[in-house]
C-alpha cells in the first residue's frame, strides 16, 4: 500500500498535529476572538494561518480564516497520498474532491444568482492540486454555465450536471442541481470503497455512512423546518444508500414532523437511533461527530500508522477537528458563551 519506508515516521507524526486537549481549553477559555487566533498561531495551523493578518484592534476576515483552516485538511490528505497508493489511495482522493464540489456549487450560485454575480464575490477556491478533477482551475473564471459544462465533460459530474441544468431552466431550483452533483459525488465515493477489501471496505463505509448520517439529517431539518418541503419533495433529492443509520426506512418514519422537537421525537423511537438522537439538531449532530470521534480513535489503537483504518481515520478526526475551530472561532468573533461539553473534542 504504501511507496516509501518513510511513510511510517511521517504518518506517526501527522497523528501527533491533532490538537491535544490543553489547546482545546486554552481555545474554549480564550476572552475574545483575537486571543483564540493567537493560540492557533501556536499550533500546526500557524503555517496554513500565515497569510491571514493578525494586528491590534482589527479582526481579520472569518472567511478567509475558515478556508485556510479547511486547506489544512487537504495539505495533511496529500502529504499522507505521496505514500498511499491503490483502492486505498482512491478513497482518499475521492474523499478530498469534496472540497472540488464545495467549489462546483460556489459556481453554480455565483453563475446562476444575479446578485452574486453583481457583488463579485470572490469564491476562495480550494487548490487540490494534482488531486483535483480539473486541475489548475480558478473556478472565478469560469463565465457561462456552458463552459463550466465543458470543464467537466470528462469527470463523473457530466451527466449530473447536465441535468442539473436542464432542472434549473425548468425550475430555477438550484436545490436540485446541487442535490444532483452531490448525487454523482456520494456515488462516486461509493465507487472507491467497493473497490477495496472486505475488511477496509467495511470499515471505511461505516466510518463515511456515519458522517453521511450528520449532513443528510443536517439537510432534512433545513429543508423541512426551513425551506417547508413535504417529504416526497425531500426524497427526490437525497439518495441515503451510503448512510449507516439514516435509511430510508428512517427517513419516510421522521422526515412528516412539522418541527425540529417533532422530527426529533420521531428519530428517537427509530433503533438504529435510540442512543445517538437528542431533543434538539445540535445535540444529536454533536452525538454523531462524538460516535465518528470514538470510531476513528479505534482505529488509530487497533491498526498500524501505515494502515488504511488509521490514514482515513486522521483524515476524518482532521475534517472534525477543523469543524470544531470554526465553529469556536465563530463563538468569540460574535461573542457567544461557549460550553466545552457542546464541543466534542474540547469535551473529548
Amino acid at each position: 500500500m504504501f511507496d516509501y519506508p518513510a511513510a511510517y515516521a511521517r504518518t506517526r507524526s501527522m497523528k501527533a498535529d491533532l490538537l491535544k486537549p490543553a489547546t482545546w481549553a486554552s481555545l474554549v477559555q480564550s476572552p475574545d476572538f483575537q486571543t483564540a487566533l493567537q493560540v492557533l498561531f501556536t499550533t500546526c495551523y500557524a503555517r496554513v494561518l500565515g497569510s491571514v493578518q493578525v494586528s491590534a484592534g482589527v479582526a481579520p476576515s472569518l472567511r478567509h480564516i475558515e478556508h485556510a483552516l479547511r486547506m489544512s485538511t487537504i495539505d495533511a490528505a496529500t502529504r499522507i497520498l505521496r505514500f498511499l497508493s491503490g483502492a486505498g489511495a482512491g478513497v482518499l482522493v475521492v474523499l478530498v474532491q469534496h472540497y472540488e464540489l464545495l467549489n462546483l456549487k460556489k459556481t453554480v450560485r455565483r453563475l446562476c444568482q444575479t446578485e452574486r454575480r453583481e457583488s463579485r464575490l470572490s469564491i476562495d477556491n480550494f487548490d487540490l492540486g494534482p488531486h483535483a478533477l480539473v486541475r489548475g482551475m480558478n473556478w472565478d473564471e469560469v463565465q457561462s454555465m456552458q463552459a463550466m459544462a465543458r470543464l467537466l465533460e470528462s469527470t463523473y459530474y457530466r451527466f449530473a450536471f447536465q441535468r442539473g441544468m436542464q432542472a434549473f431552466g425548468e425550475g430555477r431550483d438550484l436545490l436540485v442541481f446541487e442535490s444532483l452533483l452531490e448525487r454523482a459525488y456520494n456515488r462516486e465515493v461509493e465507487e472507491r470503497i467497493s473497490e477495496l477489501e472486505h475488511a477496509d471496505r467495511v470499515m471505511a463505509a461505516r466510518l463515511y455512512g456515519t458522517a453521511l448520517d450528520r449532513a443528510f439529517l443536517s439537510a432534512l431539518i433545513q429543508l423541512r423546518c426551513t425551506h417547508g418541503m413535504s417529504p416526497e419533495q425531500m426524497s427526490a433529492l437525497f439518495d441515503l444508500r451510503g448512510c449507516r443509520r439514516f435509511t430510508e426506512q428512517v427517513f419516510w418514519a421522521v422526515s412528516g414532523g412539522d418541527s425540529e422537537e417533532a422530527i426529533m421525537e420521531k428519530l428517537r423511537e427509530q433503533r438504529p437511533w435510540a442512543h445517538i438522537a437528542a431533543g434538539t439538531l445540535r445535540a444529536t449532530v454533536q452525538n454523531i461527530e462524538a460516535d465518528l470521534l470514538h470510531q476513528c480513535r479505534t482505529e488509530f489503537a487497533k491498526g498500524s500508522p501505515l494502515s488504511l483504518g488509521s490514514m482515513l481515520a486522521y483524515y476524518l478526526e482532521k475534517e472534525l477537528e477543523v469543524l470544531e475551530l470554526i465553529r469556536i472561532l465563530q463563538a468569540k468573533r460574535f461573542h457567544v458563551k461557549l460550553n466545552p461539553e457542546h464541543h466534542v473534542l474540547a469535551a473529548a
